[in-house]
């Protein structure tokens, strides 16, 4: 796990698993995580691992650098279909 990470991060999860029309159960599905993962991600109580930042970018179709570009506070992205 990374040491200082940004808040926010949690948002940009939700936000892209609404956009994409996931329930949460879905994505942690996919991710191979616990919903209450997906919930504790999602509420900034637990930031990725490089391992599942990885499993983010396949399953919500953004650069594995940008979330992790995102985790660290650097340019914000904009959700595309």
């Amino acid at each position: 796990m990374l040491e200082n990470p940004c808040s926010g991060f949690g948002k940009f999860i939700k936000e892209s698993r609404e956009f994409k029309g996931q329930s949460k159960e879905m994505l942690a599905h996919q991710l191979g995580v616990s919903c209450q993962m997906v919930e504790r991600l999602e509420m900034d109580l637990l930031h990725p691992s490089n391992s599942l930042i990885k499993k983010l970018s396949n399953v919500l179709h953004v650069e594995e650098r940008e979330l992790f570009n995102l985790i660290w506070c650097e340019t914000p992205l904009a959700l595309t279909q």
